[in-house]
């Protein structure tokens, strides 16, 4: 129940999402839309945002037939006082944070390596730093995702049969679904400059040994930097971690799951 209401601030809905442990396994069905909404709480840096598909309906002579009086709320990204965007807002409502700065940098940071390291890594061949992503493939290959973004546009490709069967053995996200989410989002930011999420307040980097969690030692080669809450970073160096060995009596390896 946690997780779903945690999940109910990202927009979407609660009642059709199952109520049990496979929630963890991706197990809840959501559309396209969904998703985009859901992505673009990162995107923006934590603001839940309602989309629409239509703001204005002109006749062929200019006439106005439809404007959307609800002025959906917008999120001002600056200081709203002192920029441009001011005088756009000053008549929306300005949408109320959903999640807070610091876990949507940790999330948009670990998604950034999606690009640079993971499943998402043929998008390097944009040329862009600031884009940050992910893969999702369902079971026996039925469905394939891609979703991804920088700090001014989101966007979500899913791949699939009308009727559910499967893609094929290798149609997974990366690649049945990335190329096409590469060739929007090349066309779309061509010529635009990258914007990426900035480290907000209350976050530290420090560099860590990958196979303790700990801080890394000085000099280490293999150390890489990684984002924590102020408070929640690690205390102790990779010194101080000694794994007991089977061989040696104890009778386990004391070693935390390899996450990086």
């Amino acid at each position: 129940q946690n997780a779903i209401r945690h999940i109910e601030k990202f927009g979407f809905d609660a009642g059709r999402l199952p109520s049990n442990l496979t929630l963890a396994l991706g197990s809840g069905a959501v559309t396209p839309m969904e998703l985009a909404t859901g992505y673009a709480v990162f995107a923006n840096g934590g603001y839940r945002v309602k989309p629409h598909f239509i703001s204005r309906i002109e006749s062929a002579g200019g006439e106005l037939i439809y404007a959307d009086d609800a002025r959906p709320s917008s999120v001002c990204q600056e200081d709203c006082e002192q920029s441009e965007q001011a005088a756009d807002t000053k008549a929306n409502s300005l949408t109320e944070r959903a999640v807070p700065a610091e876990n949507i940098y940790q999330m948009v940071s670990m998604m950034q390596d999606v690009i640079k390291f993971g499943t998402g890594r043929k998008a390097l061949a944009l040329g862009r730093n600031d884009l940050a992503g992910k893969t999702g493939t369902t079971n026996d290959q039925h469905d394939a995702w891609f979703s991804g973004y920088n700090r001014d546009l989101v966007s979500t490709v899913w791949v699939g049969f009308d009727q559910l069967k499967p893609l094929g053995n290798s149609e997974v996200g990366g690649v049945a679904a990335l190329p096409m989410w590469m060739s929007y989002m090349g066309n779309a930011l061509k010529g635009q400059p990258e914007h990426t999420l900035e480290p907000p307040e209350g976050i530290v980097r420090v560099q860590i040994d990958p196979v303790s969690g700990l801080l890394a030692n000085a000099g280490d080669p293999k150390a890489i930097w990684e984002s924590f809450r102020e408070g929640f970073q690690p205390t102790r160096t990779a010194e101080d971690f000694q794994p007991i060995s089977p061989t040696a009596g104890g009778g386990r390896i004391d070693i935390p799951e390899q996450l990086f």
